[in-house]
């Protein structure tokens, strides 16, 4: 067997493995843009200890209904420049607000209601791209860490976060009751 032959063989395959669209994503910035925050989410989905299914169900609508609008809002605002893809996430005003109000929303929860909606999207953006050329576009949260798929979910958990602080010391003084609302 010749040696030198089965390791330039090897070599060979793995270059071209690398050359895959989705391992040059996922190499790149593509990492922290997407990948990274799709962790993130599913990490709190699964290590929540209150998971949704024991969430009440009036709240449980709001969050499915919320997240549907936050995704159909991203949608219809959503627009091309030459710096990229720009939409209004409706989720860095929606989860705040609610953890403002409701006592019964874990704050946390806005940071993969932020992400999956957002990442829907993106990658709805990113396919009208493909179509409008006529090729494959892969660069759904390829700005890394300037992407908004990773900038705005966590956003939206710093503010929902304040905003969940503020709204228990407001209930606390009385300002914020259910029976007001």
């Amino acid at each position: 067997m010749n040696n030198w032959a089965f390791w330039s063989t090897v070599h060979l395959l793995w270059l071209e493995f690398q050359s895959f669209p989705f391992v040059v994503y996922a190499e790149g910035p593509g990492l922290a843009g997407a990948i990274l925050p799709a962790l993130v989410s599913a990490f709190i989905f699964t290590h929540d200890r209150t998971p949704l299914t024991r969430v009440s169900v009036p709240m449980r609508k709001l969050l499915v209904g919320g997240a549907l609008f936050c995704a159909v809002m991203g949608m219809r605002t959503g627009y091309w420049t030459d710096a990229g893809y720009h939409f209004l996430d409706a989720g860095l005003i929606l989860w705040p607000v609610i953890a403002l109000l409701s006592p019964d929303f874990r704050a946390w929860w806005s940071y993969p209601l932020t992400f999956f909606p957002m990442l829907l999207v993106d990658v709805m953006g990113a396919g009208e791209y493909g179509h409008w050329t006529g090729n494959f576009w892969f660069g759904v949260g390829g700005m890394g860490f300037s992407d908004g798929l990773f900038i705005g979910p966590a956003s939206a958990l710093i503010c929902a976060l304040v905003c969940a602080a503020l709204g228990s010391v407001l209930r606390q003084r009385g300002i914020f009751h259910l029976e007001t609302f």
